[in-house]
């Protein structure tokens, strides 16, 4: 076994460039890592834009030749500054409120234009369950009707939750648990 007291200077040399090998390669692999996290959500953000272009696209050719017929419906959250969403969060209930109000799309614009209250009551204070795992309630802001396109503008919040009864408690029936 040689004598490693003989060479101090090459040892903490060689230790020290060790050491920095080992923390260039974890700073390495934290910056690709955020990269590719910002790679993975950029590319599912444009998969739901184009899936979206393509719904627009097949609706619009469907209705293409119609004219005063809704051929598009457009849906826009106000994000509360108290309780601001994530942007996730948005595009899922924007999604699902689209969906809901997809059977407007083909119904004619005068029929819109005469009872708004209708279609608005299709979201106004419904529930929508297991959206990334919390419940929002939607109600419909305003609703614009330009040519053939509905634009409606929501407002989502979490519901607000009512403490439970303690168990030695009485129930309003006076019934106790």
């Amino acid at each position: 076994m040689p004598d490693f007291n003989r060479f101090p200077r090459l040892l903490s040399g060689l230790g020290l460039f060790i050491s920095g090998g080992i923390v260039g390669s974890a700073v390495f692999l934290s910056l690709y890592h955020h990269t590719y996290n910002v790679l993975v959500i950029d590319n599912l953000n444009l998969r739901k834009e184009n899936s979206e272009l393509q719904l627009d696209i097949e609706s619009l050719n469907k209705f293409r030749n119609k004219q005063g017929l809704i051929t598009h419906v457009t849906v826009h959250l106000y994000n509360s500054v108290q309780h601001p969403l994530e942007s996730h969060v948005e595009k899922a209930i924007e999604d699902r409120v689209k969906r809901d109000l997809k059977i407007v799309e083909g119904q004619k614009v005068g029929e819109i234009r005469d009872s708004p209250q209708l279609y608005e009551r299709i979201i106004t204070n419904k529930t929508y369950y297991g959206v990334v795992d919390k419940d929002y309630i939607v109600n419909v802001k305003s609703m614009v009707l330009v040519q053939s396109e509905l634009t409606v503008w929501i407002t989502a919040e979490e519901p607000r939750k009512l403490p439970a009864p303690d168990k030695g408690t009485n129930a309003p029936g006076g019934d106790s648990f």
